[in-house]
């Protein structure tokens, strides 16, 4: 989330009166990044690889250009590691076992 829209959610927080102007903003903004999501999926942008995971809360799993493992959550955030054990453990704190965050890291590294 940017510091602005922070700081507009705040805003409509402390001041009710204001919220009727302020909520559209963030509405539109959040659909602005929605579709740009939807025309500019992370596959086509900055990954050469990319795999469906679907287990905890990791939804992809993949390897960028500059050949950092990264991880998608299922809120959207992108995480990524350079060293593979740190990968591992993250996939580990996200939620899955050994079992399919080693299958994960098999199928990034094939």
């Amino acid at each position: 989330m940017t510091d602005l829209r922070t700081a507009t959610i705040r805003l409509a927080h402390a001041n009710p009166e204001l919220r009727p102007h302020l909520l559209p903003l963030l509405a539109s903004t959040k659909q602005a990044v929605q579709s740009f999501k939807q025309v500019n999926p992370p596959s086509s942008r900055q990954y050469t690889t990319e795999f469906a995971v679907g287990h905890g809360d990791v939804v992809s799993v993949g390897k960028n250009r500059r050949g950092q493992y990264f991880f998608q959550d299922a809120m959207g955030m992108t995480y990524s590691h350079t060293d593979k054990g740190r990968f591992f453990m993250a996939l580990r704190d996200a939620g899955l076992s050994m079992n399919v965050a080693n299958a994960a890291l098999a199928q990034v590294d094939s």
